[in-house]
């Protein structure tokens, strides 16, 4: 069994590189690899050197972004060969034998639509990106880093712009009773989480974000478990907690960047003398 496998990327070569370089050596077979980009140079050269397919991901118009996060992947979705399509971030890495361990999932149940990666994040709390606990959904049921059967024709939702568009495609299938859902038991994924400038705005973009609960809240208020987890968590002490998290992140990583900036206008000027 083959699968497609749709990255996301913007200007972060480095994890690119290291991710891609995980697939290739890690993977049992030649799965396709699908890298959804900016027109970026240097990420089309990494492109290149691993052998892999770049597809321009038309998110942005005149520096000014215009398509979301979902709907950049559901262009891999309609870019990819193979009906059985993971999708990962630039940041993550794959274990070894990966797709024959996934594999065997989809081969002993014909209608297994998303299987859910079981997956150990560095930085972050490692059991929010399995979301299901004794083969049930656990408060959101987040599918962060899955495995999709096309067949199933479920797509992701665009009108979501940052969170939940992971929770959405998994209540798609959960709701879908043609089809399965399940998770791994098998650890898959390391995901190496990583904070960029791009990452902390969409984090921090508090109006866009409500705007994002707002929409998924109303499209599935018949979702118990998750009715109940939101009101817990994110209507109390949580996500005030989480507004100054964030807050403080975008503060610190503007003056980082502001920093680096002044140093670097500093040194050329030094140099030039």
């Amino acid at each position: 069994m083959k699968f497609s496998i749709i990255i996301p990327t913007y200007n972060r070569d480095e994890d690119l590189e290291e991710c891609l370089k995980s697939l290739k050596e890690k993977s049992s077979y030649e799965n396709e690899i699908i890298v959804l980009y900016n027109l970026n140079e240097k990420t089309k050269a990494v492109c290149d050197k691993y052998g892999v397919k770049s597809v321009f991901d038309n998110a942005r118009k005149n520096g000014k972004r215009v398509k979301s996060l979902w709907g950049i992947l559901n262009e891999g979705l309609n870019a990819a060969s193979y009906d059985y399509i993971l999708y990962l971030n630039d940041d993550c890495l794959v274990l070894p034998e990966w797709d024959k361990i996934v594999g065997t999932y989809f081969e002993n149940n014909k209608k297994l639509g998303l299987l859910v990666l079981k997956t150990y994040g560095i930085g972050q709390i490692p059991y929010f990106r399995i979301g299901m606990l004794d083969g049930k959904f656990e408060g959101i049921p987040c599918a962060n880093y899955a495995i999709i059967n096309k067949k199933a024709g479920h797509f992701f939702d665009e009108k979501i712009q940052w969170y939940y568009g992971d929770a959405d495609i998994a209540l798609q299938f959960a709701n879908d009773d043609n089809y399965d859902i399940n998770y791994t038991e098998e650890d898959i994924i390391i995901h190496n989480h990583k904070e960029d400038t791009n990452r902390v705005i969409h984090d921090t973009d508090f109006f866009n974000n409500l705007r994002d609960e707002r929409y998924f809240s109303f499209k599935w208020v018949n979702y118990k478990a998750y009715t109940k987890f939101h009101i817990k968590h994110y209507f109390g002490f949580e996500r005030i907690k989480l507004i100054f998290i964030y807050s403080y992140k975008y503060i610190y990583t503007v003056l980082r960047v502001i920093y680096r900036k002044v140093k670097r206008a500093f040194f050329n000027k030094e140099k030039n003398r």
